[in-house]
């Protein structure tokens, strides 16, 4: 019994640095067999897979699961997939993305004198992307992590832009692999864009969290917006997505969305009453 009891002593006292090794630990360990294999330092063919970004999840529930057992999975389940919100911050999950994509275009052809040409004969394949990106692309595997349980931990000690930050550190490094792993979308991308890009992200992600009342679903829709929208841009504007003017005011839009909400909310970024405070 006292084992048992210095045990969950432990997991309280260490949660944030067990899911931390666990969701590295799991993640990294299958890219870097996919990266040992391409590069041919085992004898067996790894394929690019998805699994790995299942890491913040598996990290989120084993480490519930070893505090709290059942009940604390399950709440956290609830929150990954509880629909009923507000339809507005759905309007701003699926389309805010998209929004700041076309001003980006719109700052494109007003500074290059030219309108690129879209390439719309497939549209509809953006909701069979769309699905497929939720389930396999990111967005399911990492949001049960870093928004259901890495967020809520971090707001039980700090505000509200000190926790983004600290996730967004986490976020950050956590892609660190993808950057050299040929096949994924991190390839050959340049790292102090990606991470400026990351901490103003993550700002939005835990400004919404906030204002759904800790809605995990709200953040799994956003994160599928953002990466919906990054990998149908090459295909819908591809001379827009080969200039680096396009990919900057991307930026530049996204943080200034950032700086907004931060001006309107406080550091605090809308937290209510009934989300965790800091002590």
């Amino acid at each position: 019994m006292e084992a048992g009891q210095d045990n969950e002593r432990w997991i309280d006292r260490h949660a944030i640095t067990f899911f931390v090794l666990t969701c590295f630990g799991f993640s990294w360990g299958l890219w870097f067999l996919v990266m040992m294999s391409s590069a041919g330092w085992i004898p067996v063919q790894v394929p690019l897979n998805p699994y790995g970004s299942f890491g913040p999840a598996v990290a989120a529930l084993l480490t519930l699961w070893i505090r709290g057992r059942r009940p604390a999975v399950s709440r956290l389940l609830r929150s990954a997939f509880r629909f009923r919100t507000n339809p507005r911050w759905y309007l701003f999950s699926v389309l805010s993305p998209m929004g700041l994509s076309i001003l980006a275009l719109i700052v494109y052809s007003v500074v290059a004198k030219k309108l690129p040409e879209p390439h719309l004969d497939q549209w509809y394949m953006i909701f069979p992307i769309a699905l497929l990106i939720l389930i396999l692309g990111g967005p399911l595997g990492e949001e049960i992590g870093w928004r259901g349980f890495l967020l809520p931990e971090l707001l039980k000690r700090y505000r509200s832009l000190t926790a983004a930050g600290i996730v967004g550190m986490f976020w950050f490094g956590w892609h660190l692999p993808l950057f050299w792993m040929e096949g994924s979308s991190q390839q050959g991308v340049a790292l102090p864009p990606y991470l400026f890009w990351i901490f103003t992200e993550s700002i939005l992600f835990t400004w919404l969290y906030n204002r759904t009342g800790g809605s995990v679903w709200m953040a799994i829709l956003f994160h599928t917006g953002i990466n919906t929208t990054y990998y149908c841009i090459p295909y819908v504007f591809p001379e827009a997505d080969a200039s680096k003017l396009f990919h900057y005011s991307f930026l530049g839009l996204n943080a200034a969305l950032a700086v907004i909400i931060v001006i309107l909310e406080g550091t605090d970024l809308g937290r209510s009453d009934d989300l965790p405070r800091k002590n």
